[in-house]
């Protein structure tokens, strides 16, 4: 069965730089699905001590049958020794070595990660001087991490279930770096598979979440309502932080809020502009039996609830303390069209 998918490196961590103190990190995410070849994206992020830096680079929404192979890769190098032209050049000249990389993989299963990540380290070797201290860590430059995900259609659309996404966090350590720089450098990066859009239905009485009349306002209130696949009833559910989501009004571009951070249970549930506020990210918390989850704020630790077990559409969403019934329960239904 196909499914329409967004691809997207959501963020790295740097727990030790490469060089004594920053690292000028320059990163590439690049995703090819059969024969397509999306990306390589690449930036400069800056010059970078020890933190969290939010990427949320996504391809797609990309129509993915379930024997269709997909790659995922990504790189990042620390290269601030050379002149701002010089760098300039080669994140040009290492994106395009990638893209060639990548678009050699051939075949209807892709090779598996090593193999990958050996095809991308070739290319970038054809690069010319740029070896020297890719490979070299020449003033404490160099590759400090890359890496490849194999897999196809079938096996996303699996990782799908109960809660609609599929995020890892990896660790990278290494590699070792000459006397003089910093420790070897240990980083961490997240990223995730999502459905272009999901419809939220609540178990009780499989209604879903709609934002009334297409609004696109702030402080509008979320309610339950009969499946009608409007826009104001399609969702986008965007990670964050490898282990929440914003859940996103595909007709507003809103997210859902708990209005002032409030941590009281009743509170109703609106849409509002995304301010990267804890109250408008949720984790998604699998249910008993594995076939919906619970949708938990991280500012207030309360679920998304349907008051008293409602089966009328109209009724407005709360948050509340988790009890496990089925009003507190919901799926995500990818491409409900």
């Amino acid at each position: 069965m196909p499914n329409d998918y967004m691809f997207s490196l959501d963020n790295f961590q740097i727990f030790n730089t490469m060089a004594p103190h920053l690292d000028t990190d320059y990163v590439y995410f690049t995703v090819k699905v059969g024969d397509q070849v999306f990306g390589p994206r690449h930036a400069k992020i800056g010059d970078l001590n020890n933190g969290t830096f939010r990427l949320n680079w996504e391809f797609g929404p990309i129509h993915v049958a379930d024997d269709t192979p997909v790659l995922l890769t990504y790189q990042i190098v620390n290269h601030g020794a050379a002149d701002t032209q010089k760098q300039v050049q080669d994140d040009i000249n290492i994106a395009n070595a990638i893209t060639q990389g990548v678009a050699g993989v051939a075949g209807a299963v892709f090779p598996e990660a090593a193999v990958i990540i050996g095809v991308v380290a070739a290319a970038i070797a054809g690069v010319g001087d740029v070896l020297n201290w890719v490979s070299g860590h020449l003033n404490c430059d160099g590759m400090v991490l890359s890496d490849a995900i194999s897999t196809n259609g079938g096996a996303i659309g699996g990782w799908m279930n109960p809660a609609g996404i599929h995020t890892e966090i990896k660790n990278y350590t290494g590699p070792d770096t000459p006397v003089g720089c910093g420790s070897n450098a240990r980083y961490a990066v997240s990223w995730s598979i999502t459905p272009s859009y999901v419809e939220i239905a609540n178990r009780n009485r499989n209604l879903v979440l709609d934002v009334p009349g297409l609004s696109t306002e702030d402080h509008t209130l979320i309610q339950q309502f009969s499946v009608n696949h409007g826009l104001n009833q399609r969702w986008r559910l965007r990670v964050i932080d490898g282990h929440y989501v914003e859940i996103i009004s595909l007709n507003s571009g809103k997210v859902l809020d708990v209005p002032g951070l409030s941590r009281a249970a009743g509170e109703r549930i609106q849409q509002f502009s995304v301010n990267g506020g804890s109250n408008q990210q949720w984790e998604l918390e699998s249910s008993e039996d594995g076939n919906a989850v619970y949708i938990l704020n991280r500012n207030s630790g309360l679920v998304l609830d349907v008051p008293g077990l409602s089966v009328n559409p109209g009724v407005l969403i709360q948050q509340y303390p988790i009890n496990r019934g089925p009003n507190q329960q919901w799926q995500m239904r990818a491409d409900p069209v």
